[in-house]
């Protein structure tokens, strides 16, 4: 049986792959996208990581801080 701990953590490491691709595309359009598009690929990719970040990974690791990886706490703490 899956304790809420271990589904917070899978959720964690299945959205964080999340960001991560779509962030590696947004790098990836840089190169070869126009500027305009790339504008409105940052608003999109935007819309989606917030709410993430606010209504998903904020509260999983407000409840489980242990599972929240080194490179989200470090990219928190440097803002």
């Amino acid at each position: 049986m899956n304790t809420e701990k271990q589904i917070a953590k899978r959720m964690t490491v299945a959205s964080e792959a999340y960001v991560r691709a779509l962030m590696e595309i947004l790098h990836d359009a840089m190169e070869s996208c126009k500027p305009e598009e790339i504008e409105r690929l940052k608003r999109c990719v935007g819309l989606v990581i917030g709410p993430m970040e606010m209504n998903l990974f904020d509260p999983l690791y407000a409840r489980f801080p242990e599972i929240e990886p080194e490179e989200h706490r470090n990219g928190r703490n440097e803002t």
